[in-house]
Parts: structure tokens; C-alpha cells; sequence
């Protein structure tokens, strides 16, 4: 029936940002270039270097683990960048900022083996741990009130030793490790592979303040060995996806993998041989991207991947078949390519070490051939990082002999857009917030459902002594222009998600999640049905919410899938459904992959006018239907207006099929048909 004019009118106010066409592209190919850029101190390496923004400036720094017996600028060094962007370089800092590190030498070691950055006493600022086989080492950041600003250590520069060359006697000798929180209690405690003598555990109070937790007898029931055969290197990773940090250490003839159970460790069954006489690497990564972490072994028995499928279950895939003569160290893992998948980096100590570019698909782990030429020497530790802020991940290798390069990733030469780097952060309060080691996190579609890339992490520590930065770098080759879902699961068990646009992110395209909030408003279609009860189209001085145009709760507002055609129509699919809570807003879920069509019921509002009937929409948003006086339709409106009599004036209004709604406006999403 022909509806009655009224006085009162019902108007759709939609609020959704409009995104533009997202085309998919392939991912240009990496490009490395060999860069001075202040890190190519020489001498003896024998194990890591690790990625951290100590300053606070939004640059990465690096520490490189050396062992020299030659003067003070060849021992474990601190490098602070200038963050000269777009080609920053390094200043060797340890003088000054961590002078300590000289000084570890005094029983003859320098901190040469593992390092790793983290914060361990809950103050917001990032310090880390290194250790040689008879020295662990805490070294915490002074902050910017500090003298010198962020300098480490106690007023000497010197730091907590944990275990020192006295301690012998008690039986260290230690390897690889680093930070977890292995309770999940929300402070960083520390884990070590301890040799022929099993893995070592010291518990943080949350202050700073460390306990030997493993003592003869393990009387505070880890479950961690206190004896083993001779072993190496570490790594620390969720592996199983349950929330707690579990731990990996190369053994020779026992068992690698301990697995958490919620603050205790049992067996996880994985015994890799390995021997003592090379000290290789170990990282967990995702590479055909199915969400769960495969795992990467360098040297003895063989450089390969063992792909995890189902969870807890490692299954060597002969990949990526390294060159004979080969003898790897260092291992990483990066989206060199920003294709959206994992590649990995071997260092070898015998020749060029090797850049294997992932070319697997899910259930089926596979590397196109590396055409990478740097690192001709005895390759040892090695990182990806976005040293520069270009979009793109370089990397860091050090070399035993001879000096460290940096190798620059030119893909992109004048930076990259599709990628995003996301940190993980663990609300302390007070305004205070620490990089959240442990946490792991995955992309999705808005429906929260179809995964978007593999599983990544925030490590404690990995690879040959090493650790990656203190953020994932994800690699988007659907663009960046669409909402992407972070699902991030922390080691205090929250799990989160959070909606971002990484285009809507102003220069580098980095982002945080936390552990306290979640937000999908990136991914929601967000709006207001309000009356305008004076039927006056919002003039100047009006806005939606006033007193002449009031939100009105209770609408039942839904959201529907246009089906191509650009038409609201029974081909359309009914996405999600709301009513409309205080002063009239709703919030619906999309994709933002494609068309929709917001449809308000206009039959549950009364007119505040008192009367019968129902109202019509004489106010549409860009993108409203409206009638065009003759009995038919307009085209959605270019920009908001008058849209008298809705979509149709001479026809009823019917809230349950698109094709005889009366209260509809478009949302375009960036895959559009039709439109902009």
C-alpha cells in the first residue's frame, strides 16, 4: 500500500569508511645488496646477534655476540642506530652505553654465545641476557632518565651475573636459551641448555630478581632434566599453540623438545641426533602456512625442515637440500619477498651462505633454488630485520675472521606497501606496556575465520644463539588496503584480536596488539538510525543525535552480500544482524572484500509525533536508495541528501528481502563492482 506522509521521518546514517579497489599483485623479488653501514667489526664469532629498539626512537639497534683475544672494540658489542632514515647507520656504543661488556672478559670469556633482548623487570624498557658457558649476564636499561640515556647495567656499566666462573664448581656450561615466561605470570624468567648437564631455569619475582629454579632434585618440579648428553643451541616457541612457551634444545642422543603443561615441562618426544663437534641451529617457523609451526635443523645428521602436522608430530621433509660440503650455523626465517610466506636463511661456515625463497603450499613444504651471493666466509649468527623502515626485511650475519655484513633488501626501492609489522605487548598498568616474548600471532579475514598467513611469533630466542626483532613482520599480497584481523594469543592467556587497515597507518606500518583489549571496529560496518523530525535534511546547525534528530534504539539494522549485480535483491545474502543500542548506533561485521547493502527496518519506529503509519527515509547517506518520483529507483546517491519516500515511494516496505527494503544504502567495499 501507498504509504501516508508524516511529519516524522526515519533516516539511515551510515558511517563506513569506504575503501578503494584492492588488486593483488606478486610480491617483487628480493634484491640484497652488501651495505657499510657500521657494523663490520671483525674477529672471532661464535654464536648470535639480536634486533631491539633500546632508545625507544623507532629504529632497530643490534648487539653482536664476539670472542676475541684482541682489544676491547673486538669483544660482544652494542650498536645504536642514528636512525637517518631512509639509510641509517650504526654507532658502536658499548664505550659508553654497556661498557660491562669489556669488562666480562676479566675471567678470560667474553659473552659470546647467546643473546637476547626482553623486558625483565617490568619497567618499559627492553633489556637483554647473554651468556658464554660459564657467565649469564643480565643487563638492564637505564631509560631515558638514565646516565647515559638508556645505558645498561649499574652506575660501572656492569651487569647482574647470575652464574660466574666461580660457580663451575656447581657444574655450567652453557649454550643457548633465552627469555620466557614459562608460567605465564607475565614476567620474563630465563631458560638455558646447560651441556651434558641438562636445561636450567631461573624464575623472575617480576622485578628483576632471579631464582636458580632447577637445584638437584628439581624440587620446584619443572620437569626439566638436570642431566643430558652434550648439546647446543635453542630455541623457544609455542609450538603447539596452547598458550604455554615451550623449549627446544639440540641434544646429542637424548631428548630435544620439552614441552609446557602450564609452568612444567614433560618430554615432547623429538630426538634429533646432533653432535657436539658442530654447534648448528635450530628455529621453529610456518612455512606451507597451515598455522602450525614446522620446524628447521641445520647440519648433522642434515640441514632440513621437519614439517609439524598433526600438532606434536615432526616429520623431516628433506628440504631444502643444501649443497654437499655444506656445514650450516645460523638459521632465520623472513618474508623476504612480502609474498606472504616464511623464507629461510642458512649461514656456512664452508662457503656462500644460502637465501632459499618458499615456494610451499599447504601440507607440502618446498624452496625454489637460493640465488643468494654474500657471506662467503665462516658464516655464524644471522637475523632478518627492517633495519631501514622501507617495508622490506635485510639481514645481519656474522662471520667468524672477518667482519659482520649487512645485506640490504633493494626490492623495493622506494618502499614497500604491502607488509605490516605488528608487535605483541603485555599491559604492565600504569600506562606501562613490554614487548610480550611468547606471544604468537596469525592474520585473518574480518570473518574471523579464513586465515590469511601462517602462524608468527615473538621469540625468546632462536637460531644459532640468536633472536629475530621484537615484532612479526607479515608480508600481504592481498595489499594493504583491506582490514585484516591480528588474532594474537599471549603466554598470561589472553587471546585477542584486533582489526587494522595497514594503509590507514601513516608512514611505517607498524601497529601494536595487547594482551588487555581487543578492537574489530576496522572490520565492522558502523552506523546510526536517528528520526528527523522536523523532515528538514540536517541543515547547518543540526547534526544527528540532537534534539530535532534523535538516535533511535531498538531498529533492527541488517547486513547483506550483494551477489555482483550491484542491486539489492533476493540474490543478495543475509551477512549479520543488530538492533540498535543507545542514541541509535549499530556495528556489523563484514569482510570488506566485497558489496553490501545496510537495510533499517523502518516499521519498528514510531514517530515521536504520536500517529500511525510508517515512516519514510527523507534523509540518505552517500550510498542510500531513493525514490525518483516516478515509481522506480534511483541509483545510490554520490552524496548524502534528500532521498524522499525511501527507495520506493509507492511500495510497502519488507525488512526480510533486499529486493522490497525501502531503507537501503550502500557500502563499497574494495572489491566493487561497478563503482569506485
Amino acid at each position: 500500500m501507498k504509504r501516508g506522509f508524516l511529519a516524522q521521518f526515519l533516516a539511515l546514517a551510515m558511517l563506513a569508511t569506504v575503501l578503494v579497489q584492492v588488486v593483488s599483485i606478486d610480491a617483487a623479488e628480493a634484491a640484497f645488496a652488501a651495505t657499510p653501514v657500521g657494523l663490520e667489526t671483525v674477529g672471532i664469532k661464535e654464536a648470535g646477534l639480536a634486533w631491539a629498539d633500546f632508545n625507544e626512537d623507532g629504529c632497530l639497534d643490534v648487539i653482536v655476540t664476539t670472542n676475541n683475544p684482541v682489544g676491547p672494540d673486538q669483544w660482544t658489542q652494542l650498536y645504536q642506530s642514528n636512525c637517518s632514515l631512509p639509510n641509517p647507520t650504526f654507532t658502536n656504543v658499548t664505550a659508553t652505553h654497556a661498557p660491562g661488556l669489556a669488562n666480562a672478559r676479566t675471567h678470560g670469556q667474553s659473552l659470546s654465545r647467546q643473546v637476547a633482548w626482553g623486558d625483565m623487570n617490568n619497567d618499559g624498557y627492553v633489556d637483554f641476557v647473554a651468556n658464554d658457558t660459564s657467565r649469564l649476564s643480565v643487563w638492564f636499561n637505564k631509560g631515558p632518565a638514565g646516565t647515559p640515556a638508556y645505558g645498561f647495567g649499574d652506575a660501572g656499566g656492569n651487569p647482574v651475573l647470575l652464574v660466574d666462573l666461580p660457580d663451575l664448581t656447581s657444574g655450567f656450561n652453557l649454550e643457548g636459551g633465552g627469555l620466557i615466561d614459562y608460567d605465564g605470570d607475565g614476567d620474563l624468567d630465563i631458560i638455558m641448555e646447560n651441556h651434558d648437564l641438562g636445561i636450567e631455569l631461573w624464575d623472575n619475582d617480576g622485578t628483576g630478581t632471579f631464582t636458580f629454579w632447577t637445584a638437584a632434585g628439581d624440587p620446584n618440579g619443572t620437569g626439566l632434566p638436570e642431566a643430558a648428553s652434550f648439546g647446543d643451541y635453542a630455541a623457544i616457541t609455542d609450538y603447539d599453540a596452547d598458550g604455554d612457551v615451550d623449549f627446544l634444545a639440540r641434544k646429542e642422543a637424548t631428548v630435544d623438545l620439552w614441552t609446557n603443561t602450564g609452568g612444567s615441562f614433560v618430554s615432547g618426544g623429538l630426538n634429533i641426533t646432533t653432535l657436539n663437534a658442530n654447534k648448528g641451529g635450530v628455529a621453529f617457523c610456518d612455512f606451507d602456512d597451515d598455522g602450525l609451526f614446522d620446524l628447521v635443523w641445520t647440519d648433522h645428521p642434515t640441514t632440513q625442515v621437519y614439517r609439524q602436522g598433526p600438532v606434536g608430530t615432526f616429520t623431516a621433509t628433506g628440504v631444502p637440500g643444501v649443497p654437499g660440503g655444506s656445514s650450516i650455523d645460523g638459521v632465520s626465517c623472513g618474508d623476504s619477498d612480502n609474498d606472504g610466506d616464511l623464507d629461510l636463511f642458512l649461514t656456512d661456515t664452508n662457503g656462500v651462505d644460502l637465501l632459499y625463497p618458499n615456494t610451499s603450499t599447504p601440507g607440502a613444504i618446498s624452496f625454489g633454488a637460493s640465488t643468494f651471493a654474500g657471506g662467503a666466509g665462516d658464516g655464524e649468527g644471522a637475523s632478518f630485520a627492517d633495519y631501514d623502515n622501507d617495508g622490506d626485511l635485510d639481514i645481519l650475519l656474522s662471520q667468524t675472521g672477518a667482519a659482520n655484513q649487512l645485506w640490504r633488501n633493494d626490492a623495493y626501492q622506494t618502499g614497500a606497501t604491502d607488509y605490516l609489522s605488528v608487535r605483541a605487548l603485555h599491559d604492565l598498568g600504569g600506562g606501562l606496556s613490554r614487548d610480550a616474548l611468547g606471544a604468537t600471532m596469525r592474520l585473518y579475514a574480518c570473518d574471523g575465520v579464513t586465515a590469511l598467513s601462517g602462524v608468527r611469533e615473538i621469540n625468546g630466542g632462536q637460531g644459532h644463539g640468536s633472536q629475530d626483532p621484537l615484532a612479526v613482520h607479515f608480508g600481504l599480497p592481498l595489499g594493504s588496503d583491506r582490514a585484516y584481523i591480528v588474532r594474537a594469543q599471549f603466554p598470561t592467556g589472553e587471546t585477542t584480536q584486533t582489526a587494522i587497515v595497514p594503509s590507514s597507518i601513516a608512514g611505517y606500518r607498524q601497529t601494536s596488539v595487547n594482551n588487555a583489549s581487543s578492537d574489530l571496529s576496522a572490520c565492522q560496518v558502523q552506523g546510526t538510525v536517528f528520526e528527523d523530525v522536523a523532515g528538514n535534511l540536517l541543515p547547518g546547525a543540526e547534526v544527528i543525535g540532537d534534539g530535532s534528530n534523535p538516535g533511535r534504539t531498538g531498529i533492527d539494522v541488517r547486513l547483506y552480500q550483494d551477489d555482483g549485480d550491484g542491486t539489492p535483491d533476493g540474490g543478495d545474502t543475509l551477512i549479520d544482524s543488530a538492533v540498535t543500542g543507545a542514541g541509535g548506533s549499530y556495528s556489523l561485521t563484514a569482510g570488506l572484500d566485497v558489496d553490501y547493502w545496510v537495510i533499517a527496518d523502518a516499521a519498528d519506529v514510531t514517530p515521536s509525533a504520536g500517529g500511525s503509519g510508517v515512516a519514510e527515509q527523507t534523509y540518505g547517506p552517500t550510498g542510500a536508495w531513493c525514490a525518483d518520483g516516478a515509481g522506480g529507483t534511483n541509483p545510490a546517491r554520490g552524496s548524502a541528501g534528500a532521498c524522499y519516500g525511501g527507495r520506493a515511494g509507492d511500495t510497502a516496505d519488507n525488512f526480510d528481502i533486499a529486493t522490497d527494503a525501502e531503507h537501503v544504502a550502500a557500502v563499497v567495499g574494495p572489491n566493487a563492482t561497478g563503482r569506485d
